[in-house]
């Protein structure tokens, strides 16, 4: 699956809005139609149009944190019933 990046995205849409058919930007970009119209309508709910690879990095870095975390808890866990305070 072709990723696109927010950028372009938001200029695809823009030149929509300014008129350009469709079928004319799918054929001068290379984009599906269903691909774009998922773009439109997000633009005209006023949904933020981001790049897929930054929420990707945003949900590892969240699980890296979280892992992270475990790990932790995990470790003093185990210093605790050690100490038979579990």
């Amino acid at each position: 699956m072709k990723q696109y990046t927010a950028d372009f995205k938001k200029m695809i849409v823009e030149f929509h809005q300014q008129g350009k058919r469709v079928i004319d930007l799918a054929n001068d970009y290379d984009v599906p139609v269903k691909t774009m119209e998922k773009w439109f309508t997000k633009a005209n709910m006023g949904i933020e149009i981001k790049d897929r690879a930054s929420n990707l990095d945003l949900v590892r870095a969240e699980n890296l944190k979280l892992r992270q975390e475990n790990e932790t808890l995990v470790k003093a866990l185990g210093i605790l019933a050690k100490r038979g305070l579990r």
